[in-house]
């Protein structure tokens, strides 16, 4: 079996409203790992540890961020790499917030492409939950993961209201 691994430069996230979460999160909420936004500032593929992003919590297992390596899609010096959860082997990787956005969910864009070399193209589904993660409902169709040399600008564009992650 191919290994797919996907790789993103900025994920961000918008709401109708324009306010402050906390007091250290504000609209739009956005994970930009170009940004000197995450807590650690890496991670291996192996680590389940709790990350900060923009000042929530998310837990991103079979992820490595950072400046990673010249394979990665990168809008400038760093990406985020999902693959498996010991990198070449295990579960699929993921990202998930373990912290709600308050203010609802508006727009969820992202850049992604496959790693240079992996060939194939991959696919990917986002989730969302409105429930503190007891349960998780897909956010649009099956997106097609382009290869390296061709990214995908992606957008979804729902009306969520309240908490969401």
């Amino acid at each position: 079996m191919k290994k797919i691994t996907l790789v993103y430069s900025l994920m961000s996230f918008s709401s109708l409203f324009s306010n402050n979460i906390a007091a250290q999160v504000t609209y739009p909420y956005e994970v930009n790992f170009e940004a000197n936004i995450m807590s650690p500032a890496t991670q291996s593929h192996q680590a389940t540890d709790t990350v900060i992003a923009n000042g929530l919590k998310w837990i991103m297992p079979g992820t490595y961020y950072g400046t990673g390596d010249a394979n990665d899609f990168k809008i400038g010096n760093q990406s985020a790499r999902i693959r498996l959860t010991n990198d070449a082997t295990g579960a699929p990787g993921s990202m998930y917030m373990v912290e709600d956005i308050p203010f609802g969910l508006h727009y969820f864009n992202f850049q992604t492409a496959t790693y240079n070399g992996e060939g194939n193209i991959g696919k990917l589904l986002v989730y969302y939950s409105q429930n503190q993660g007891a349960s998780w409902t897909v956010l649009g169709d099956t997106v097609i993961v382009p290869p390296y040399n061709n990214p995908l600008n992606v957008s979804f564009h729902e009306h969520l209201y309240g908490n969401v992650r």
